[in-house]
């Protein structure tokens, strides 16, 4: 244990018993109501060194209001999740300078030390509590320092802070993570209206080392931006994120480029059709786009959606057909087509695209010749009958009964 980390559990230990001393004043009403009411997925850690927790509700391990008072007089680790719910119970103001503290006791923040068990997560249960008390402009310090989520802070704070503090903070690794919400937000910041303003923070973002991994959720949320405004000024640092080392920002950056129909990207994107029909190592699965497709089926489309077909038309020959590679390919092609990535058991997720066969209408021609092939026709089917081009059901043969023979006089 590192010497950094052995004071910092030292330091734990002396504000969760000053919260041990302030909970036990408290009168046995409110100390049966957090026995009964604790709920039972708080974590008590029974292994002060240890970074397991045992979960068990507070009523299991404190069978009366007398051994809680013992435990919370001698400051026992295990009282300490139960004390810092009851004083935020019966006195907010009172927990709020002992939460501060904890907070402060980590550079990523006090909910970021798994070693710290229940105690961290009673501080997580009273967390809306303690940030009612704060002034808004020390929940954004607070953010700066990673000492809290963006969850927490108003609108108005997050306006004032200014954008390269915020990237700042990312670097030197104080913000520890930022959800698809948080990046979001940070993403529509006021200084980050405009496409110059965009590029230039996307580009700090993407040289920052690896180990910033907050940068990852506000990344690409930038390029999902720029690519939406297909904004010229926007297509050197996309293409630069579309090499870059990262697979994620790479992928994120295809996209955006599709999207702004960038020709020579489309081109080198959509090489990757031909590439997996020459392996002809597909499998057959109807529900599902192959992931490595779904880009360059998008790319090959977006050249011009009026004329997809005649690109596609390589792998839409009778001879091409019959391999189950090709099938797959052209299964994939016809659901990026119509902007699903998944359909199964009533699970849908679209592609983000349009739906690219309607511009054409030679795709009707072509579903309608698949209507019989094996693996195909059943994909086809539902759009035949969206189109009023459902084959009519074969005829069955009637029975016919057999004329019995006329009977001997």
């Amino acid at each position: 244990m590192s010497e950094d980390e052995s004071e910092r559990r030292e330091r734990l230990a002396d504000i969760t018993a000053q919260i041990c001393r302030a909970a036990a004043t408290a009168s046995d009403e409110a100390l049966t109501d957090v026995i009964a009411q604790t709920n039972a997925h708080l974590g008590i850690d029974y292994n002060e060194h240890g970074v397991t927790s045992t979960y068990v509700p507070l009523a299991e391990h404190f069978a009366d209001i007398r051994a809680l008072r013992e435990a919370l007089d001698r400051h026992a680790f295990e009282a300490r999740p139960a004390a810092i719910l009851l004083l935020a119970r019966i006195d907010p103001a009172a927990l709020l300078p002992h939460w501060r503290a904890m907070s402060s006791l980590s550079k990523r923040g006090f909910y970021a030390m798994s070693w710290a068990g229940g105690v961290a997560q009673a501080a997580t249960h009273v967390w809306y509590a303690m940030i009612a008390l704060l002034p808004p402009d020390e929940l954004g310090e607070m953010f700066l320092r990673g000492e809290t989520s963006l969850r927490g802070v108003p609108d108005d704070v997050l306006a004032r802070l200014p954008v390269a503090r915020i990237v700042a903070a990312i670097r030197d690794r104080a913000i520890a993570g930022l959800d698809h919400d948080d990046a979001k937000r940070l993403a529509s910041h006021p200084e980050l209206t405009s496409v110059e303003a965009r590029t230039r923070v996307l580009g700090e973002l993407l040289a920052l080392p690896k180990a910033a991994i907050a940068r990852y959720a506000l990344i690409n949320n930038l390029i999902e931006q720029l690519g939406e405004s297909r904004d010229e000024r926007a297509l050197p640092v996309l293409l630069a994120a579309s090499q870059d080392e990262d697979p994620r920002f790479r992928a994120r950056a295809d996209s955006a480029l599709i999207t702004m129909r960038h020709m020579p990207s489309l081109d080198r994107i959509g090489r990757g059709v031909a590439e997996a029909a020459a392996k002809g190592v597909l499998k057959w699965d109807p529900h599902h786009v192959a992931p490595e497709l779904q880009r360059p089926i998008q790319a090959v489309f977006a050249v011009d959606p009026e004329t997809a077909v005649d690109r596609f038309a390589p792998y839409l020959t009778d001879d091409a057909l019959k391999a189950e590679s090709n099938a797959k390919l052209v299964n994939d092609i016809l659901s990026v087509g119509r902007g699903l990535l998944v359909a199964h058991h009533g699970v849908r997720i679209a592609s983000g695209n349009a739906t690219w066969i309607d511009a054409d209408a030679r795709w009707r021609e072509v579903c309608g010749r698949l209507a019989t092939h094996a693996r195909l026709g059943p994909v086809v089917s539902p759009l035949l009958r969206a189109w009023g081009m459902a084959p009519d059901a074969p005829k069955r043969k009637s029975a016919t009964r057999k004329k019995a023979p006329p009977k001997k006089e």
